[in-house]
């Protein structure tokens, strides 16, 4: 997978879930913050053919398995949604129903008036 589809599966996924998202374009891989409270980052090692996950639970330290299921190693689309399906459920387990209740509410586009 290029950079360039890694990054459309990214957003078309994650939309505005994914707050304060930096591209990291040579690598390719994405570090945001899920849910306005999470830090994650995607990516792909296109020369070696894997894809990489993870929570970052301190400075450059990431999990690399959640809820006792591990992110894939596998870089196909199906495997890169596996592990987007695997945070979002992560992050959405750990948040109460009425914050994620605001936070939809919050992330709603606007009527005119």
């Amino acid at each position: 997978m290029d950079s360039n589809d890694f990054f459309d599966l990214f957003d078309d996924f994650w939309g505005q879930k994914a707050s304060n998202a930096a591209y990291i374009f040579d690598a390719p891989a994405v570090s945001c913050l899920l849910y306005d409270a999470f830090p994650f980052r995607f990516g792909v090692d296109g020369p070696h053919g894997t894809s990489t996950a993870g929570y970052e639970y301190s400075t450059d330290k990431f999990s690399v398995a959640l809820l006792g299921k591990k992110f894939t190693l596998d870089s196909d689309r199906e495997s890169i949604l596996a592990n987007f399906r695997l945070a979002d459920e992560y992050c959405r387990l750990r948040l109460t129903d009425k914050y994620l209740e605001a936070f939809d509410e919050s992330h709603q586009p606007s009527t005119p008036v």
